[in-house]
């Protein structure tokens, strides 16, 4: 038996026309999604056996009937033969032809695209500038990122329909969704196909193509403005759901659920009223097609659908790193050899190379490579040494070792690691910097006037999995034509450089050449002494200090911390020893310099000490007065370097001092110009705070009396600087000058009476008598005899006090008399 369909597209005809024969179709057993049809039957003569009259069938649901438009008739005729065994005939038979009328049907589904990340700009439109997360805009989906989850929903009906948009989405998990950013409509495409009106360009009835913010939950008649909400059969309309990431452990999904079904992720079922559906809504009867295109001008079928539909959709994306490295670098003349301020063959520039991880993951096996060779013949040479910094310091993975075979060029020994900055690879994890400082000399080349240039590059890991993708450095200085992540810092008075904010490129510096540099003695300390242009010239075998015969360079020597010049020959020697400073102000201090002057004249000496630690030698009381250093037959001599300390007191920490010797007096009372003989020597210091020691016996008063012995720092008592090594018996204890009692014991370190003196004997004495006490004092001082008084005794250089208890005239020690000053 065949069947034989034909199908008519035409309206179907008004309510009510069937014959009396009809009968409905009911869905077939479990589908509970209702497609739902009306049957007429016409009846005949002769049928096949088993085949009822007027029974009722089920039909199958099928797309066909979905996309066939309401009011189409089918008709379905049967035909079929058998072999009459009579006449061994075959016989024909054929069956009523049934007519189906396709009723209006309502179909939804919906499908979840790959989630998406905003961009940086459109992150900020949506949720304000400075609002989007850290990593927005990097690879991968991050903690704070803004993520659109797109959803395609599409027309699975026979006929035009409405969507119900809900609000907001059925749920959300690891992110949040709020109205800040609401939920849109980003695309409509009519015929579902990606032709014709695609990209409806009016989404909000005034022309332009602006996204719809679904602010109100409600149905694309109102969403959707000049369409009126008229999707088209196999029309599809693009819902974009954003959210902001908040989970925070890596391969963990991010899921958003779009419409309410159980389970989530079905389709096209009968409609059930739930909170956040996505439905279908019969549009108003004879509501005109608006579109051009699909071409079917066919309006909206009179009538409902047997039931609205509903679907849902989940789209899903884990949680994944990114890995982002930005490098930076900048250029500073760091010894200005002739003080004019520009780039000099000779001199030294120091490259400043700094790498941030921006990203979200680690970076592992991180390696910098800088190599020098690539420039101009090389027209750097390294100056070394390397110097890392790391922030923060240390480093969480551990801090970086510098490449002690870095020497800038892999051409000079055929050792590709000679460019590596560290000896071995590092971790850097986000928000971690590195930065190397790479110092450099010019070289002498010709041409003469040159732009040096240079960019290091950076390779590693993404978290030991793939590899980096090579980061140059970007051209930077210390006013940054861009916004440089946290924690990189660019040093002051940086070379300035052309910066592009849209392509990364070297960093660059121009040579002035043809300039004549001096050459002489040059000091060692930062430039902000005036280290550049303290140069002497003219040195020689008759004046110098100490006993070595200066060298001399074309500038300064680096390391500039006191210690560059150093390491050029073995003249650094005119000081061999310095008092210890400390913070205590009007104090006079005294410093042995040993000098040589054969020269027939006398010569002059001076010294600096940066009492403040202001990086100058201009405040007062920072010189000391002229040494004359006549002519001698036998050197070096040694002189007396006198400094008397602000009255103000100084400041505690690292400093310099300078001396300079020369045949004219003017030249060494500058600490900054330059000499045309002679020698300068720089010298790293440190100052400390002032602990000292006072007395404790009692002071009931301005001066001294019977039983008031003037102890106190208020009353101008004696006081001593406490120093290493230096102590009466087994403990020494610094105070502020008001530990006083009867007892002579409130200074006591321990509490014990004579801790501090070391007092061993104790002899009966008569009044009259002045006998000694044996006192054991500490190393270096050998052990000695002391007297011992009733009153205070001033253990003059010995660095404490110690109380008496006997007495004698006051007038044989003065013992409120201060000491002189002693570090």
């Amino acid at each position: 038996m065949s069947d034989n369909n034909t199908i008519d597209r035409q309206p179907s005809p008004a309510s009510g026309s069937w014959s009396a024969g009809a009968s409905a179709i009911q869905p077939c057993p479990g589908d509970r999604r209702g497609w739902w049809t009306q049957v007429q039957r016409k009846t005949i003569a002769v049928l096949a056996p088993g085949l009822l009259l007027g029974a009722q069938f089920c039909l199958d649901r099928r797309p066909a009937f979905a996309q066939t438009a309401p009011g189409t008739l089918i008709e379905n005729t049967a035909t079929g033969s058998f072999i009459d065994t009579a006449t061994s005939t075959e016989k024909t038979l054929t069956s009523n032809t049934v007519t189906v009328q396709v009723l209006e049907v309502a179909g939804i589904g919906v499908t979840a695209q790959t989630p998406i990340e905003a961009n940086l700009g459109e992150a900020e439109a949506i949720l304000g500038t400075g609002n989007a997360g850290d990593y927005q805009g990097f690879d991968g989906v991050n903690t704070g990122d803004l993520i659109f989850f797109d959803f395609v929903v599409k027309n699975l009906g026979n006929d035009p329909t409405a969507f119900f948009i809900p609000l907001q989405p059925f749920s959300v998990t690891g992110a949040t969704f709020n109205a800040t950013a609401p939920i849109q409509i980003i695309a409509m495409d009519p015929d579902g196909a990606g032709i014709g009106y695609s990209a409806v360009t009016d989404f909000d009835g005034v022309g332009t193509q602006n996204s719809i913010n679904v602010t109100t939950a409600g149905l694309t008649t109102t969403l959707l403005e000049a369409p009126n909400g008229y999707i088209p059969a196999g029309g599809t309309v693009t819902v974009r759901v954003p959210v902001i990431v908040t989970e925070t452990t890596l391969t963990n999904p991010i899921k958003v659920v779009l419409g309410n079904t159980t389970p989530v992720g079905d389709q096209n079922q009968v409609y059930s009223a739930g909170t956040h559906d996505l439905y279908t809504q019969d549009l108003s009867n004879s509501t005109p097609n608006p579109y051009t295109s699909p071409t079917s001008t066919t309006p909206e079928a009179d009538g409902s659908p047997v039931a609205e539909k509903e679907a849902s959709a989940e789209g899903s994306t884990p949680l994944t790193a990114a890995y982002a490295l930005n490098g930076y670098k900048s250029a500073k003349l760091t010894t200005d050899i002739n003080s004019d301020g520009t780039v000099n063959e000779g001199e030294t520039v120091t490259w400043t190379v700094t790498y941030v991880n921006t990203g979200s993951g680690d970076i592992t096996n991180l390696q910098i490579t800088d190599n020098l060779a690539t420039l101009a013949t090389p027209g750097t040479t390294f100056a070394g040494p390397l110097t890392i910094t790391p922030n923060p310091n240390p480093l969480a993975g551990g801090n970086p070792t510098a490449n002690p075979s870095y020497d800038g060029n892999t051409d000079s020994n055929a050792n590709p690691t000679d460019i590596n900055l560290f000896a071995s690879g590092i971790t850097l994890k986000p928000g971690e910097v590195v930065t190397v400082a790479i110092p450099v000399t010019i070289a002498n080349l010709i041409p003469d006037t040159r732009t040096e240039s240079n960019q290091a590059s950076a390779t590693g890991l993404k978290n030991g999995g793939a590899a980096l993708t090579a980061v140059l450095t970007d051209n930077v200085d210390d006013v940054p034509a861009e916004t440089l992540p946290t924690n990189v810092t660019i040093p002051a008075s940086s070379i300035t450089q052309t910066e592009n904010t849209t392509s990364i490129d070297p960093t660059t510096l121009d040579v002035v050449t043809g300039v004549t540099l001096v050459l002489g003695d040059h000091g060692d300390a930062p430039n902000t002494y005036g280290t550049n242009t303290a140069v002497h010239t003219g040195t020689g075998s008759t004046l110098y200090l100490g006993s070595v015969q200066p060298d001399t360079e074309t500038g300064p020597s680096t390391p500039l911390n006191g210690s560059g010049d150093d390491g050029t020959g073995t003249d650094e020697e005119a000081v061999t020893t310095f008092p210890i400073l400390n913070t205590t102000g009007g104090a006079t201090y005294s410093v042995l310099v040993n000098a040589s002057n054969t020269s027939g004249s006398n010569a002059y000496l001076a010294g600096y000490i940066d009492f403040n630690g202001d990086g100058d030698f201009n405040d007062t009381n920072e010189q000391s007065a002229t040494v004359t250093v006549p002519n001698a037959a036998s050197n070096p001599q040694g002189f007396l370097v006198t400094f008397t300390t602000p009255a103000a007191g100084m400041t505690a920490g690292s400093t310099y001092a300078r001396f300079r010797l020369s045949s004219t007096q003017s030249e060494v009372q500058s600490p900054t110009a330059a000499a045309s003989s002679g020698e300068i020597e720089d010298y790293p210091l440190a100052i400390t705070a002032d602990n000292r020691d006072y007395g404790d016996a009692i002071d009931t008063g301005s001066g001294t009396a019977s039983g008031n012995y003037q102890t106190t720092a208020a009353d101008g008592g004696p006081s001593h600087g406490i120093v290493a090594g230096l102590l009466l018996g087994t403990a020494i204890d610094a105070d502020d000058g008001t530990l006083q009692n009867n007892g002579a014991n409130a200074d006591d370190a321990n509490n014990v009476m004579m801790m501090k003196m070391g007092l061993v004997v104790f002899q009966p004495w008569r009044r009259s008598e002045i006998q000694p006490i044996t006192s054991k004092l500490r190393s270096p001082i050998p052990r000695r005899v002391l007297p011992m008084w009733w009153d205070i005794l001033t253990l003059t250089g010995m660095g404490i006090l110690a109380t008496a208890v006997r007495k004698a005239p006051r007038s044989r020690l003065q013992p409120t008399a201060a000491p002189p000053t002693k570090p």
